[in-house]
């Protein structure tokens, strides 16, 4: 039976709800909230399935309290829960059954509810319903009366900084003020304390959240009992699934494990640790086979050396020791935990204790040696790591802190700082034998000819001793610095102690020392290997970094494309991609006698004796379906069987070829081999140290991975000369291959293992056209990667950012300066400003390089212009585009629109009035036709109307609307599929551009979340007025007539829209849509027109009619905000004209933006 921890004298039990939920973790806390705050009333803003919710229902009813519960929401969903139907409700309404006689469901909007809740009743508020930040806002503050005395306020998403949330910032200026603490896991959950009426259990809960240590150990202690909670959830969703067999939990770890996309409805329930869970209750009827056959394959090779089974059996004895080890510290953990729950005060008093006494002992106070000691030999007694220590340890540099530990510590490298140099920063996630931590530690070799080198890792490992020997000292954080906790403020203190040049900050694990080198003034370049698609929350993680990081390098165009399309992170100028170059893996600590041995092993998988003359392919990575090792067998399988004589031999190279690792994976490897014929041609060989001996026995190495960004085998390889083959699109490599012109020879289409197999047949079978492939692409290689000049590259970037800096001031005056530096504009709607110099200061700071890129005048874009300036010197710019724009003397190029004002002439030419124009109307909500009618009505030209319609009533409403209007109406009724852009393409695009000049397209807009409401009807002022025009702009639709005649190359007209807005999640979308209509190689950076509404010339609309999209060829509803073939159109709407020779012009009324 599980024992149940005590805290304040209330058990922290479990919910037994648990449907799909984001608050899953914080259940355990909200259990234990009830009955300690023994709330006569509790409100919930937003529920959803319930899950929270009905926490607190549950720890009602078990407490016997006489508390009135309601949740209010629509159970119709929003942007970021997304859209639902009834059946949602359906399931609250069930659940809410046993609780009927003292919990209420108001299927009302929060404003509506507030009617049927009276002032100062409400004990506990929970706010997880809309979460922009003015949205947040308006609901606390409008629930404000409603709050007793002895109010405790939860806020849900405090730690989500994606899609426009912003229960962030408020939250950030809530605990300024107020008694408050946020457990950050989960999404991040803030509790704030509104009143002083609190039980005494709540009363010590509050005076905990008043210092770190007490907030620390709030958090620690919820913290543990959500994650056991989360464990075992897990563990009974994969029970569940095992029930329905080994083949269905085989399907779903495959699938998971693999990295391909699963079904939401199994990724969702399933919590870190649980794959591995189920992995091993799969695999036990399969051990005791898979050791038989193992042992069998080890008899066929009796004939190597002794010396080598001596080392195997040296390495298991070290392996069985480590597995004693960490069966023994396991028990250790359990005992502590243990103890922890049953006396919680004592432990937290022993680590607030441990802290201060550390802190005091840390150096950072002006103490003597010998009081510094004392203050340590203190802490050391109160170490909450102690009965972990294990006596004999050793105090190797790699020892001196473990990855493990939780402290902060600064330990000094072995290299003299020099006066006379500047400081940089390194920062790595680790220090562990890993590809990062590795490129760091090179990084660092490479700079610390010409630079005071520290490094900071969150963690020590295996290659801090490495770090040591380039460094003047190391940081280990001991965790990640989180705002306002200790690592974050000893991390502030620390380099705000000496000037840095700049940081630069490897992987996107080390972003979250971003915001403090931000904060600081440090400049920073951070270099991204991942794929976004790795991450739970691509858009927290990216977003944070394009927020706080000056300049940002992607090892691979594939890595770059997949944070687009996964994070929606835009194509700014201060986004590069540059391969990083070949690193020295530092030597390990360990005595390397088994050199000989090793190399020998090699040679008698790669070149046993009588295989001089055969060819060898390796491959090399861990064994995982990522890695594409069925693939290597196939492709052997079609190269063997077309090889017609010429002897091929495949290898690879790499750990976990076991039912250990992936053992369906491995299952199905094992029956490929049989099956295909291939056991006795297709090798496995073990990691090893002596990668580039296997170089030099190979002739050729397979890269068959599935998505793998730049692996550092394929570098090595081609550095040595080694040809490589590689999928399209699979690996950063293909596109090195296609720099040197190697693709047709090197780079196979996508899986395809046949095309691979032929051009490995080609390379083997032709002596001069390997050695030719071989010269270009070692030649290219050591340019390619070359470490110094990857370096230099990364080091100008940061230089460039400190001369932008420095400029700073000449910037302002330049823009300050400038008559046409719209702050109006340029700044969000709402926004007031007092005066040009401050606006100019804004815009350099927040909008010109930040997550929200904005314009600083219509019809400028300073991305394209920057990248103009890049391409032109060769290198990073050193002041902002748009000052620099204006210190050239505004030049004409592709960054520079023509603008049409409402102050332009909008009396109609006779050319303007010859044009035959028409405008469609998707009229999806009638109701707003008339309102739209009045926006046409403001010019002299009554373009023919096409109406689209979704229902016969509708179709009467806007034939009444449009009754008394002066011109042809055309209204049809179509299918509610492809929104706009469906009906303007489908149902009338061949009739209009066939019949007249200028088409124009608009659609109604409405938000049924009242959150949105404001934001919505912005928006369409917006596009209206520079559409058509209206009270503010005037005749504007006759104003971009007059464009229209007095230049027939002028393709398109739309408003120039205050974002910079470019690929997003639609790089897929729009590939294949400009493939379709042969627009070539698409840019960067361009405008369009965002929202969809615009005037177009006839002749530049066809390519998109020609088309000949049908109805099934638009998506289904519901639409996600983002990533379809819609948002490609729309963005193709802008690129397309351009790129056949129309040009483009954008439209702007003083005053209206957005």
């Amino acid at each position: 039976m599980m024992t149940k921890t005590i805290f304040l004298g209330h058990e922290i039990s479990r919910p037994s709800y648990i449907p799909m939920t984001a608050w899953l973790r914080h259940g355990p806390f909200a259990m234990w909230l009830v009955p300690a705050a023994r709330p006569g009333k509790i409100v919930e803003l937003g529920s959803h399935y319930g899950y929270s919710y009905f926490a607190f229902c549950q720890a009602v009813k078990e407490s016997g309290l006489p508390t009135r519960c309601i949740a209010v929401d629509t159970w119709q969903g929003d942007e970021h829960a997304g859209r639902y139907g009834e059946e949602v409700f359906d399931t609250v309404q069930k659940q809410n059954r046993p609780y009927a006689g003292f919990s209420t469901l108001l299927r009302k909007t929060f404003a509506e509810a507030l009617d049927d809740v009276e002032d100062g009743s409400v004990d506990i508020l929970h706010l997880d319903g809309r979460h922009f930040y003015d949205d947040i806002k308006e609901d606390y503050e409008s629930w404000l009366p409603k709050l007793a005395d002895s109010a405790v306020v939860l806020f849900h998403d405090t730690e989500v900084r994606e899609r426009g949330f912003g229960v962030w910032q408020y939250w950030a200026e809530l605990e300024k003020t107020d008694p408050s603490i946020n457990f950050w896991y989960q999404h991040g959950l803030g509790v704030l304390f509104r009143g002083d009426d609190l039980t005494p259990e709540m009363a010590a809960f509050r005076r905990m959240t008043q210092d770190e240590a007490g907030r620390d150990a709030l958090a620690a202690l919820f913290w543990a009992e959500g994650h056991a909670l989360a464990g075992d959830h897990t563990q009974a969703v994969l029970a569940r699934k095992a029930a329905e067999g080994p083949a269905a939990l085989s399907d779903m770890l495959d699938a998971l494990k693999s990295g391909q996309l699963v079904p939401e409805n199994q990724i969702r329930p399933l919590e870190p640790g649980g794959a591995a869970l189920a992995a091993s209750t799969l695999v036990a009827t399969e051990r005791a086979r898979a050791a038989t056959e193992q042992a069998q394959a080890a008899t066929e090779h009796s004939d190597e050396k002794s010396a080598w089974l001596e080392t195997l059996s040296n390495a298991l004895s070290h392996h069985q020791a480590q597995l004693q080890s960490v069966t023994t510290e396991n028990q250790l953990l359990r005992g502590e935990l243990a103890y922890a729950r049953s006396h919680v005060m004592k432990v937290w008093k022993d680590r607030l204790a441990y802290r201060v006494l550390n802190g005091l002992a840390s150096g950072f106070l002006p103490f003597s040696e010998r009081t510094r000691m004392r203050f340590a030999k203190s802490a050391r007694k109160r170490d909450p790591r102690r009965t972990l220590i294990v006596a004999g340890q050793t105090t190797a540099a790699a020892e001196i802190l473990p990855a493990s530990s939780g402290e902060f510590q600064v330990i000094p490298g072995r290299r003299t700082p020099d006066p006379e140099r500047r400081n940089v920063l390194l920062v790595s996630h680790e220090a562990s034998r890993t590809g990062a931590p590795i490129l760091v530690q090179n990084v660092a070799r490479v700079l610390a000819d010409r630079y005071n080198v520290t490094i900071l890792s969150t963690r020590g490992g295996d290659i801090l001793d490495a770090f040591l020997d380039v460094s003047v000292d190391v940081v280990i954080t001991g965790r990640n610095p989180q705002p306002g906790n200790s690592t974050w403020r000893f991390t502030e203190r620390f380099l705000s102690a000496k000037p840095f040049a700049f940081a630069v900050v490897n992987s996107i694990e080390s972003r979250r020392v971003l915001p403090i080198l931000h904060g600081l003034g440090i400049t920073s370049v951070s270099l991204i290997h991942e794929f976004a698609s790795f991450f739970p929350e691509p858009e927290v993680a990216y977003g944070d970094l394009m927020k706080h990081a000056d300049q940002v390098v992607f090892s691979s165009s594939l890595t770059l494309n997949d944070a687009a399309e996964m994070a929606s992170l835009e194509l700014a100028p201060k986004v590069h991609v540059f391969p990083q170059g070949k690193c020295v893996v530092p030597k390990s600590g360990e005595a390397q006698h088994a050199d000989l041995i090793e190399q020998n092993r090699l040679k008698t998988y790669l070149r046993p004796d009588g295989s001089e003359d055969d060819f060898v392919v390796i491959g090399a990575g861990h064994v995982q379906p990522r890695k594409g090792v069925d693939l290597f067998i196939e492709v052997a399988r079609q190269a063997i069987a077309a090889a017609k004589g010429r002897k091929l031999r495949f290898v690879w190279i790499g750990e976990g070829f076991c039912i250990e690792n992936f053992p369906d994976y491995f299952l199905a490897l094992q029956d490929q081999l049989k099956r295909s014929g291939m056991t006795d041609f297709v090798h496995f060989a073990s990691q090893t140290p002596e990668i580039e001996y296997a170089y030099g026995l190979a002739d050729l190495l397979l890269l068959p991975s599935r998505l793998d960004p730049l692996p550092n085998v394929a570098i090595d390889a081609m550095l040595e000369g080694l040809p490589v083959l590689c999928f399209d699109g699979a690996t950063g490599i293909s596109d090195v291959l296609r720099q040197v012109a190697l693709d047709e020879r090197c780079v196979a289409d996508y899986i395809n293992t046949a095309d691979m197999s032929g051009k490995l047949l080609a390379l083997a079978n032709s002596p001069e056209l390997y050695a030719e492939t071989s010269a270009r692409i070692k030649s290219h290689a050591s340019v390619a990667f070359n470490l110094d000049s990857y370096v230099e590259q990364i080091e100008a970037l940061a230089l460039s950012v400190n001369s932008r800096k420095s400029n700073l001031a000449e910037d302002i005056e330049a823009i300050e300066a400038e008559p046409q530096f719209d702050p109006g504009y340029m700044l969000p709607f709402g926004t007031k400003w007092q005066t040009s110099k401050l606006a100019a200061e804004r815009y350099l700071t927040l909008f010109s390089g930040g997550i929200v890129a904005r314009r600083a005048e219509p019809g400028f874009n300073p991305h394209i212009f920057a990248r103009h300036l890049q391409a032109t010197l060769g290198k990073a710019i050193n002041a902002d585009p748009y000052a620099e724009f204006l210190r050239q003397g505004r030049p004409d190029g592709r960054w520079s629109l023509p603008v049409i004002r409402e102050t332009g002439n909008a009396t109609l030419t006779d050319a303007a009035k010859a044009l035959r124009c028409a405008l469609h109307i998707h009229a999806y909500y009638v109701d707003e036709l008339e309102k739209l009618l009045q926006h046409i009505l403001a010019n002299a030209t009554r373009p023919t109307l096409y109406i689209s319609v979704v229902d016969q009533g509708a179709e009467a409403e806007a034939q009444r609307i449009l009754a008394d209007y002066e011109a042809d109406v055309i209204i049809r009724i179509v299918p509610n599929i492809g929104r706009d852009i469906g009906p303007f393409l489908t149902a009338f695009g061949a009739e209009m551009v066939n019949n007249y000049d200028i088409v124009g397209h608009v659609h109604t807009k409405k938000s049924l979340a009242l959150s949105n409401d404001d934001l919505v009807k912005v928006w369409t002022r917006f596009l209206f007025e520079n559409v058509l025009g209206g009270e503010a702009g005037g005749a504007m639709l006759d104003r971009a007539l007059n464009a229209f005649a007095s230049d027939d190359k002028l393709g398109i007209v739309f408003p120039a829209d205050p974002n910079l807005i470019y690929w997003s999640r639609n790089r897929t979308h729009l590939l294949r849509l400009a493939d379709q209509m042969d627009l070539g190689t698409l840019p960067d950076n361009f405008d369009f027109p965002v929202g969809t509404m615009f005037w177009m010339r006839a002749e530049a609309l066809r390519p998109f009619v020609d088309l000949n999209l049908g109805w099934t060829d638009y998506p289904s509803e519901p639409i996600p905000i983002d990533g379809t073939m819609l948002h490609a159109l729309e963005r193709l709407f802008g690129i397309a004209p351009v790129l056949q020779g129309h040009r483009a012009a954008v439209t702007s009324v003083t005053g209206v933006t957005r």
